[in-house]
């Protein structure tokens, strides 16, 4: 089957060479040409969806991620698919619309030009180019998991027992069959990165204004994960974090330090995510305000070369080939068939 060409509306992000050291650190395997793996075959990642179903969690897996490089373009090309049971085929999801995304380039905000994702080799690693000075790159480690559990594949520091939810299939499944093989890739942008993926109307003309409304005892922002609610205390310049009202919210209440930036004519204010939504490693989130909306997102910065620590939002990414997709589909719930 061959994947839909369909372009990434935004970075299919993994890291720097020197994140790839840290990577390694944590995961056996071998380093990859990614530009030569990603030319000749796609690689794989699955989407599972978990619920209760008569009272009991469980796990299946009817959709997938395709990624690989068009040899002519050059550009970096992700499909998402799903198995439509009334036809048993697989059928192009079609992209979300990321109209609404905005990133801070050259001092202004700006929409990403997906359609200029071009991919430049870099030794092993790969970096891909979306224009406006916008750069990721990418290394990755692959590794063997011929009659590997597949409960074994997720490392225990980025694994819960819910997550990845290959127990919580109907049918258990047995060992990773001969030839298969994982994926553990991870990235960073080749220069501090301001992603915005929501955009709000609001009165406020300057981030003070809005620092300085949620610096009252009486009034609370409910941050974007929805689980938290902070406020501002401007002496000793912190953000305070607290569980909103909703019954399941599990906020801690805790305190972190805010800092303005300064980009072009941009004020920003930056500060560390609350911990019940910072899941990678040091988190960071922000707010600006830009012609009458506040902007709330993500701060993603490279890795610190001279001490290879991790990267702001640093996680690692974990695809599969073929064989090894394909025994994750069939013991998630699809018919033969289904095979890609």
């Amino acid at each position: 089957m061959t994947p839909h060409k369909a372009l990434l509306p935004l970075p299919w992000q993994r890291h720097l060479q020197q994140s790839f050291k840290y990577c390694k650190q944590q995961f056996s395997g071998t380093s990859i040409n990614l530009n030569t793996t990603l030319q000749s075959n796609a690689i794989y990642k699955d989407l599972l969806t978990q619920g209760i179903i008569n009272g009991k969690e469980e796990a299946s897996l009817n959709s997938y991620e395709a990624v690989f490089i068009n040899k002519d373009s050059k550009q970096l090309i992700s499909s998402t698919f799903d198995y439509d049971r009334s036809s048993n085929q697989w059928k192009t999801n079609p992209l979300p619309n990321r109209s609404s995304d905005l990133y801070l380039i050259d001092g202004s905000w700006n929409p990403l030009q997906s359609s200029s994702s071009q991919t430049i080799a870099d030794g092993n690693d790969l970096t891909v180019d979306y224009g406006n000075g916008i750069k990721y790159s990418i290394s990755a480690i692959e590794k063997d998991i011929s009659n590997k559990a597949v409960t074994e594949i997720y490392p225990v520091d980025i694994n819960s027992p819910n997550t990845p939810g290959y127990n919580l299939f109907k049918t258990t499944p047995p060992a990773f069959p001969a030839g298969s093989k994982v994926y553990y890739s991870a990235h960073a942008p080749l220069q501090t990165t301001y992603f915005s993926f929501l955009r709000n109307t609001t009165s406020f003309k300057k981030i003070d204004e809005f620092i300085n409304a949620y610096a009252n005892t009486s009034k609370t922002k409910i941050d974007y994960n929805a689980v938290c609610q902070l406020q501002f205390d401007t002496v000793k310049r912190l953000v305070v974090f607290s569980s909103n009202d909703t019954p399941d919210s599990n906020c801690p209440a805790t305190a972190q330090p805010y800092e303005i930036r300064t980009i072009g004519q941009q004020q920003i204010l930056v500060m560390t995510a609350p911990p019940s939504s910072a899941k990678s490693l040091g988190g960071k989130e922000f707010y600006a305000i830009n012609n009458g909306e506040l902007l709330e997102g993500k701060v993603v910065e490279p890795v610190n070369a001279k001490n290879n620590t991790p990267a702001t939002g640093f996680k690692v990414e974990i695809m599969y080939n073929k064989i090894a997709i394909n025994h994750l589909l069939k013991y998630g719930g699809l018919p033969i068939d289904a095979q890609l």
